[in-house]
């Protein structure tokens, strides 16, 4: 069975990959070919594009990209067409990934198979959208509030819980260091970079490990600190072997800060973004948090520190004060909020019975 696949970013390639590892223990002839990132090109996926090439950030970027990322969706489909792939899995992404699915119905109407693994956050921009994603086959969620938002909407959808539960488990020590995670988008590391660089710069007393989500931007990010002995830059350590080495962290808005919960680890959220992205932001969302164990517990159980609020003293503050409490019921809770085990299998199982040869 041959599969096309398109993830836009850290996050989604992280996804994908463990879909799609699953996929193949149970399908030993499954193939993958699209777009991706280097954990799920590690497991076989064959590359044609890195998410590095697709990834942007606000409406601004997205529209002066628009023509160069429509030529891309176009190739795509003919690519498709080429190879005779019956298949598509779509990750989260969904400006790029919801055109991706109106091309493939007007080329081949049904007869492409449409898997939309972590669809578009409907459920926080609004639902105007959801008439694109009923032209997906099978829609996957993996947060049971999604699934209650769809079945609302009579809308098809299938949750077994969250894949993460499944491959992040909570640490067993833990250490002094600070864990930074300014995020994997460029334009995301020009607003956090300098804030956590004048973080490590004000508290020389303490010690800091930053984890750099691609390694394309690994000499970029070592400079920026060259002057510090502070700190530590990795890219090859895994999130569960830092979370045993710090105390707590301070980390950029994504799926790490649910990963950074599941791991046990408190956690300071941050984001900062440009005036023109915060007045869409303020414009569209209605939703109270940003963070998902946040969402997921409907309370702040990590601060959230965004915008003007993005600032050193302001971070380190909350920093010392979350790691003080005890979080372990608050965790223990969001983990049975999310499912129970077995997730990522029954996902995988769901992607082989229902694709077509």
């Amino acid at each position: 069975m041959k599969y096309f696949v398109i993830c836009g970013e850290t996050s989604g390639d992280l996804h994908l990959s463990i879909l799609l590892g699953q996929v193949k223990k149970i399908d030993k002839t499954a193939e993958f070919v699209g777009v991706c990132g280097e954990k799920s090109e590690s497991i076989g996926v064959k590359k044609l594009l890195d998410i590095t090439e697709i990834n942007v950030m606000g409406l601004g970027q997205a529209l002066m990209r628009y023509k160069v990322l429509k030529q891309k969706l176009i190739g795509f489909v003919d690519f498709i067409e080429k190879e005779k792939i019956k298949n598509v899995i779509l990750i989260d992404y969904g400006g790029f990934n919801l055109g991706m699915v109106k091309l493939l119905r007007e080329r081949f109407k049904k007869e492409i198979n449409i898997f939309y693994y972590i669809p578009p956050k409907l459920w926080v921009w609004g639902k105007k959208r959801i008439h694109k994603l009923k032209l997906v086959d099978h829609i996957m969620v993996i947060f049971p509030w999604e699934k209650e938002f769809y079945d609302a909407e009579n809308t098809p959808s299938v949750y077994f819980g969250n894949p993460l539960v499944d491959e992040v488990f909570p640490r067993k020590t833990s250490g002094e260091k600070i864990l930074l995670l300014p995020g994997s988008r460029r334009q995301e590391l020009d607003m956090i970079l300098p804030v956590m660089n004048k973080i490590v710069a004000n508290e020389q007393n303490r010690e800091f490990v930053l984890k750099v989500a691609n390694s394309r931007d690994e000499d970029r990010i070592r400079i920026a600190f060259e002057k510090y002995s502070n700190i530590e830059i990795t890219v090859t350590k895994s999130l569960q072997e830092l979370s045993a080495e710090c105390k707590g962290a301070i980390a950029t808005s994504g799926t790490v800060i649910l990963e950074l919960a599941l791991l046990y680890v408190p956690t300071v959220l941050i984001y900062k973004m440009s005036k023109m992205n915060e007045i869409i932001f303020n414009a569209l969302i209605r939703f109270p948090y940003l963070g998902l164990p946040n969402i997921a517990l409907k309370k702040f159980l990590f601060p959230e520190l965004i915008q003007k609020n993005c600032e050193s003293v302001k971070i380190m503050s909350a920093y010392d004060e979350i790691v003080s409490k005890d979080l372990s019921k608050d965790f223990d809770t969001l983990r049975d909020i999310l499912g129970s085990k077995d997730i990522i299998n029954q996902f995988a199982k769901y992607v082989v019975n229902e694709s077509r040869s």
